[in-house]
């Protein structure tokens, strides 16, 4: 399956851990920003954070999806 631009895994689909990281791309600078997903935490989970480039919040909305693998879209705050 080719590699989705939207998402990824830290550590490998197979891997057995609680936090893959998925990816968004800013909506004020344009940037690919990675972020941490803690797969505990539920498979639908929205919460804001801080562009690490240029410091706007987004607003983040993350779906684990059946294989694992993060789904994250983002939007200014």
């Amino acid at each position: 399956m080719p590699d989705n631009p939207r998402y990824r895994h830290r550590h490998g689909p197979d891997a057995q851990t609680s936090e893959i990281e998925g990816r968004y791309f800013c909506d004020t600078c344009n940037q690919e920003v990675f972020v941490p997903i803690d797969v505990s935490a539920g498979r639908h989970q929205d919460f804001v954070e801080e562009c690490p480039v240029c410091g706007s919040p987004m607003v983040l909305r993350a779906d684990v999806q059946q294989d694992g693998r993060a789904r994250v879209d983002g939007h200014r705050e």
